[in-house]
């Protein structure tokens, strides 16, 4: 319950007050909703995050490696020519502007 006084003045005088009181029992109930919400997205950020940095270091590590890549772009380069040439250069991109964002 939350109130609120309201006093009653006549002539200099405080004749009495007027209580109003309010049940808070619904907004105390979003607050904690809102609260454990807020704690269930701080962690799947941090878990996101961790997955971010695994996957920018495993992306880098083999896309740097030359005898890591020649592999996968042999076999691309085999089965779909163009299109995946493109994603491969791609990805290359993404590891060269991973390894500056982390230096």
């Amino acid at each position: 319950m939350e109130y609120e006084k309201t006093s009653i003045h006549e002539n200099g005088r405080e004749l009495g007050a007027v209580l109003v009181f309010k049940d808070i029992s619904e907004r105390k109930r979003v607050e904690e909703a809102i609260t454990q919400k807020a704690a269930e997205l701080s962690r799947s950020n941090a878990e996101l995050e961790q997955f971010a940095f695994v996957a920018s270091h495993d992306l880098q590590e083999r896309y740097e490696d030359p005898v890591l890549r020649r592999p996968a772009e042999d076999q691309i380069k085999g089965e779909i020519a163009a299109e995946a040439l493109d994603y491969l250069d791609r990805m290359q991109s993404a590891a060269a502007r991973m390894r500056t964002l982390n230096q």
